[in-house]
């Protein structure tokens, strides 16, 4: 899988317990210890603690562009059920060094849950998110949770090249669906600073620049820096 090496040392019969091991290969390094147990099914629970990973080339390896716009299957089996730990000190990305990235993998018949998840931005600022991916061959969705506080935001908005004056201090809360068989978002909510929620029109304008400037070649275009500064810069500037 990947071309990986993966070291696994454990004690056990039906129930086994992890430990030392590890697993490597070109888009991520990780150190694994938990249990894994097939006293009735298949089930595990693991801790990953990730020294480098390449997200975005292990996610073009794992939804390639012939695929998008249409995602439909990710090839996890509805046997495969657990939770996987998963915890990194840093991490290089396009808007500079993330602390502390900690997330919860949840397997769950075919649905991928990533849970508390978490971490530390430039310039003093903060996020937290949870995402459901459910494999539907019919329609298959993700749906998301997101909140974003800054206690710099004008520094943290100079990455999208966004000059504008801003209070220093921001939050921002959203809630919504993405459909990968159109590849459209929806939101269900948008909230900023706690408590001034936006109204419609505001969200419908904010999913057209979206759909328009980020999804229109597929899910990935969320990880790409430049569709997201061209998203930013039109709603903001």
């Amino acid at each position: 899988m990947f071309d990986s090496i993966l070291v696994l040392n454990f004690t056990g019969a039906k129930e086994f317990k992890i430990f030392e091991s590890f697993l490597r290969n070109k888009y991520f390094n990780s150190k694994i210890e938990g249990n894994i147990s097939f006293i009735k099914n298949f089930f595990f629970n693991l801790n990953f603690d990730v020294n480098q990973i390449s997200l975005r080339k292990l996610l073009f390896r794992l939804i390639p562009e012939s695929k998008t716009p249409v995602v439909l299957n990710s090839g996890i089996s509805k046997k495969i059920n657990g939770t996987i730990n998963i915890s990194m000190k840093y991490s290089q990305s396009f808007i500079g060094r993330i602390n502390d990235l900690n997330m919860v993998l949840v397997f769950e018949n075919g649905d991928l849950r990533i849970k508390k998840g978490s971490a530390k931005l430039p310039h003093d600022s903060t996020i937290e998110f949870d995402l459901l991916f459910a494999d539907n061959s019919n329609s298959p969705f993700l749906d998301f949770s997101l909140n974003f506080y800054s206690q710099n935001t004008k520094k943290f908005l100079r990455k999208f090249n966004i000059y504008r004056s801003v209070d220093k201090e921001t939050s921002l809360s959203a809630k919504g669906k993405i459909n990968l068989r159109s590849n459209k978002i929806k939101f269900s909510s948008i909230v900023s600073d706690k408590s001034e929620k936006f109204d419609r029109q505001d969200v419908l304008n904010i999913e057209k620049n979206f759909n328009q400037n980020v999804l229109n070649t597929g899910i990935l275009g969320v990880t790409d820096f430049f569709k997201l500064k061209k998203f930013a810069n039109e709603l903001l500037n």
